[in-house]
């Protein structure tokens, strides 16, 4: 059937089409993960990977539960989310928190998101984005960071998302 034919009369959904090319509208692989309850005893102003240990979803199995990292297996255009929220055990003790996301190892310098909070609160909530090209086999992480004047740092009720959006 033409287009021109689709354009000017409405598409019977009982007849037969053969259409040709790709439709790729698949967002898989993707999965969600969370950080239930609190994990505490990050080093201070230290970079650490976030320790998820809530598999809420992982379509295709890509999402590596033992070392927390999503690992590609088909290549594409991928949007990420890491939702964070960190602090510490004291009132007013938080300096400055981040998120970023890390690639293969190394952090991707535009990931990052940054509070600043000359340690005017205890707990705060923040988000990076970042939508990458991946290759088979590469790998993606979340990490966060606490800058602390008192108490034990922690990470609590956390999320990280992926999915691919298409080639």
């Amino acid at each position: 059937m033409a287009i021109d034919k689709i354009k000017s009369e409405s598409l019977d959904l009982t007849d037969d089409y053969t259409f040709t090319g790709k439709v790729d509208g698949s967002v898989s692989p993707y999965f969600c993960v969370s950080l239930n309850g609190q994990v505490t005893g990050q080093a201070d102003a230290t970079w650490t990977k976030i320790a998820f240990n809530n598999f809420d979803t992982n379509v295709g199995s890509d999402y590596d539960t033992t070392n927390n990292k999503f690992v590609v297996s088909i290549p594409g255009k991928y949007y990420f989310n890491c939702h964070l929220t960190a602090g510490t055990s004291s009132a007013s003790s938080v300096g400055t928190c981040s998120t970023k996301l890390y690639k293969n190892g190394s952090a991707i310098s535009k990931s990052e998101n940054t509070q600043k909070m000359e340690n005017e609160c205890e707990l705060t909530t923040m988000n990076s984005q970042f939508v990458l090209d991946l290759v088979a086999d590469d790998y993606i992480e979340a990490y966060g960071f606490i800058d602390r004047s008192t108490g034990t740092t922690r990470f609590t009720r956390s999320q990280f998302v992926g999915f691919r959006l298409g080639n």
